[in-house]
């Protein structure tokens, strides 16, 4: 295989001259997900390859290489100038796990073995096939090749002849991406149907000009961002025959918006609950190693105890359900001891609150239904491949311990830390989640994949180290974060987290701005009902209950505004806003 690569300069300006209006059509984020993005194999590794990129470059899993020998140049005949070279394609990659500063990669021709310091190029004269399942995607064919030239496209006419009739019937071992329009729908599915993009595509007003937008859509119109006040902290999204936003408020200082006193460290989470049944909802504050209870009466906080929590490095995550059924909430800690799991359960005891069991071998998290009840998930550390056990078991309190009562059906490869089960509108339970690639997914009753979002989402503050001895004789440590949680604003709504400097800066002093966003499932994709405001600082965790007893539930945001370091202390805070639904 051969392959030309000009200038990078020069292929810019070209596309610019020769790229037809009816391209600007298609989302601008098909081509930059999609971008070339050149690296180096570092070196081969127990029957993988290290690639010198990682999830600061853009890639993520399943991304797939060409692994390129340079070939001659390409001399301008009058100018002498080299204007390319000829490439040869001599295998591909695919990306199995990304770490910090290099990735894994295996390789879909193991007969042929690559050395350090090839090049390599993603979704470079990667074969690209195209099956129009509508009958009229002659036009978005068109523009996707002249979109994606890198590509190596064959003709619309000859996709349709082997066409299968469903796309399950892919290929799931060639190296190619498969670009499937159905129903107003574009789906980009890589190796093993591996879903990489899907798009809402507007309906055609005509046969030359197919509108494509970048968002799926509701039925009822297109949904959109409207134009509001800059210091409107809740934003409504609206079908844009609205012609203007509903803004809470008028000024951050308003009743809908509050802050809460500063919080000294950089807490791990929260969690607001009555823990100690005097019917009065209490804050539960996490740091590393201790738990700091408080409470909001009149906007004002008041810590009332604080407990060390004794026996474990760190503590990361917190969630709280009643399982001993004594009418007080216990409080669900997922903590690491070392490289290991070592979970713990605290709860007020004899007028006190008390750590009642630790040592737990699981990540432990509280879960919502959506009838409102909740259970306690356990999942324990997987192995070198897999950072979670794909088993993932119900907690209960059995004969005075919390033990597994047995397995949780769940989607594949998911972990318990950003799972939640919602209805759609008929009440048909789904699942979401937030994905490895930061992406939000929803999947049916039967863990079918049928919605995967093209915004990221999630971000997280919060990691604990791995060994990583892929290196061999070397030790090395390798750091895992936790995916934020999802909640439930009612049965059929949730609310997802975003920091939007998540993808960019991971190991920088602030991953935000922060903000909280609520999406509901419209049958094709989950719909933007409202956002918060994006607020400075990076979003740590956040929770929808009732912080200041004032029997309505409010949307608590815990923020990092400056994180902890070796000569100074860091220092965070809430953000409480009020829904007034």
């Amino acid at each position: 295989m051969s392959s030309f690569r000009g200038l990078p300069l020069a292929v810019v300006v070209i596309l610019a001259l020769i790229l037809p209006a009816q391209a600007n059509n298609l989302p601008n984020e098909i081509a930059y997900n999609l971008r070339q993005i050149d690296g180096i194999i570092v070196m081969p590794i127990d029957g993988e390859y290290l690639i010198d990129l990682d999830a600061s470059k853009g890639i993520a899993e399943g991304d797939i290489f060409s692994v390129i020998i340079p070939g001659k140049p390409v001399v301008h005949p009058v100018t002498g100038k080299i204007i390319g070279s000829l490439d040869k394609v001599e295998g591909w990659l695919e990306v199995t796990r990304i770490k910090n500063g290099y990735s894994y990669a295996r390789s879909l021709n193991p007969s042929v073995k690559f050395t350090k310091k090839t090049q390599i190029s993603r979704f470079s004269n990667l074969p690209a096939v195209f099956w129009d399942y509508s009958g009229d995607g002659e036009n978005i064919f068109a523009n996707l090749r002249t979109t994606l030239p890198q590509l190596k496209w064959s003709t619309y006419v000859a996709d349709q002849q082997h066409r299968p009739a469903s796309p399950d019937s892919a290929p799931k071992d060639n190296p190619t991406l498969f670009f499937i329009y159905k129903n107003n729908q574009l789906q980009i599915r890589g190796l093993n149907s591996r879903l990489i993009g899907q798009y809402t595509l507007s309906p055609t007003p005509d046969k030359t000009t197919p509108a494509i937008q970048e968002k799926t859509i509701a039925s009822s119109g297109s949904i959109v961002s409207l134009p509001t006040t800059a210091n409107s902290p809740i934003v409504k999204t609206q079908s844009t025959k609205t012609t203007a936003a509903i803004i809470r408020n008028q000024s951050d200082n308003s009743d809908d918006l509050w802050t809460s006193s500063k919080l000294e460290g950089n807490p791990t989470g929260i969690e607001i609950n009555d823990f100690d049944s005097d019917g009065k909802n209490e804050i539960a504050i996490l740091h590393k190693n201790t738990l700091e209870i408080g409470q909001f009466t009149d906007r004002q906080y008041q810590q009332l105890t604080k407990l060390t929590l004794e026996g474990i490095d760190k503590a990361l995550t917190i969630s709280s359900a009643d399982l001993d059924g004594d009418g007080r909430p216990e409080l669900f800690i997922s903590a690491i001891d070392g490289l290991d799991v070592s979970s713990l359960v605290v709860a007020y005891k004899d007028e006190q609150y008390k750590i009642i069991q630790k040592n737990l071998p699981w990540f432990l998290r509280a879960l919502q239904n959506v009838n409102g009840s909740k259970l306690v998930l356990g999942q324990r550390l997987g192995d070198k491949i897999n950072t979670f056990d794909q088993h993932i078991v119900k907690i209960s309190f059995t004969n005075g311990n919390y033990v597994s009562a047995g397995a949780y059906p769940h989607p594949w490869q998911t972990n318990i830390f950003s799972l939640q089960p919602v209805n759609d509108a008929n009440g048909n339970t789904g699942y979401t989640e937030i994905s490895s690639n930061d992406h939000l997914r929803f999947f049916s009753a039967t863990f079918d994949e049928l919605w995967e979002s093209s915004e990221s989402y999630g971000g997280s503050m919060v990691s604990f180290p791995r060994e990583d001895s892929t290196g061999g004789s070397d030790y090395a440590e390798t750091f895992i974060y936790i995916k934020p949680r999802l909640a439930l604003l009612d049965s059929t709504t949730i609310l997802a987290p975003l920091n939007e400097g998540w993808r960019i800066s991971k190991s920088f002093q602030s991953i935000g701005p922060g903000q909280v966003t609520a999406l509901k499932w419209d049958g094709s994709s989950m719909v933007e009902l409202w956002h918060t405001k994006p607020q400075p600082g990076s979003l740590a965790d956040f929770q929808y209950a009732d912080i200041d007893n004032d029997q309505q539930p409010e949307v608590v945001l815990l923020f990092h505004f400056k994180r902890s370091g070796l000569l100074s202390k860091g220092r965070s805070g809430l953000r409480i806003f009020e829904i007034n639904n």
